[in-house]
């Protein structure tokens, strides 16, 4: 009787310890399901998606954006400067169906009104729901950038390559600051390589 006792107790005792140990691990794989961000939006039928005319007084064929994806939020986002009219802005866009904000379907290559009348937009395409769109401005001024090569992402993967390109330089109120050729654009930085964002020295 006593070793029967005794045998029920350490089962008992191991039975708990299972128990014990299997609890947090179950909460751990909960709290790294829940950490786990579904991007339904990441992958859209919009192969480009560019905004122009952003400073009319200016010579410039460097006055464009193209829409940006943040994986923090699953949205898009249009970064305008200081300059631009939202009320006439040209959007060309490369897509398998037409781009509707909000129900407003935007033609490609011409000029519309459309991104000055909300700050949020629903995105469609066709029949389906591409997430939302996030219009910012900006009060500062602006540098227009464009590379001769294959852009900045190329210098964001080796931070030995160097570009060359056009820069224009606007003040918050549209007045050029510099306009011309730059002969070197670089990354920079050793233990600050791997941040998010990259310091790139230009000369």
């Amino acid at each position: 009787m006593k070793q029967m006792f005794i045998r029920a107790v350490t089962l008992m005792t191991a039975a708990l310890i299972v128990l014990a140990a299997a609890v947090p691990s179950a909460g751990i794989a909960a709290d790294s399901a829940a950490d786990e961000t579904v991007l339904a939006y990441k992958d859209i039928p919009v192969d480009d998606f560019e905004v122009s005319e952003l400073s009319p007084d200016t010579d410039t064929c460097l006055d464009y954006v193209r829409w940006w994806y943040s994986e923090w939020e699953d949205c898009r986002y249009i970064f305008l400067p200081s300059t631009a009219d939202r009320s006439s802005l040209m959007v060309n866009y490369i897509a398998d169906e037409e781009i509707s904000l909000s129900g407003v379907t935007l033609v490609s290559g011409e000029m519309t009104s459309l991104l000055g009348e909300a700050d949020e937009f629903d995105i469609t395409v066709g029949d389906t729901d591409c997430g939302k769109l996030r219009i910012m401005q900006s009060q500062l001024g602006c540098i227009y950038i464009s590379t001769d090569h294959m852009g900045l992402d190329r210098l964001d993967r080796n931070r030995a390559l160097t570009e060359t390109g056009m820069i224009v330089a606007l003040n918050a109120e549209g007045g050029t600051e510099y306009s011309g050729r730059f002969e070197k654009l670089s990354a920079h930085g050793n233990s600050s390589w791997d941040y998010s964002k990259k310091k790139s020295p230009i000369t």
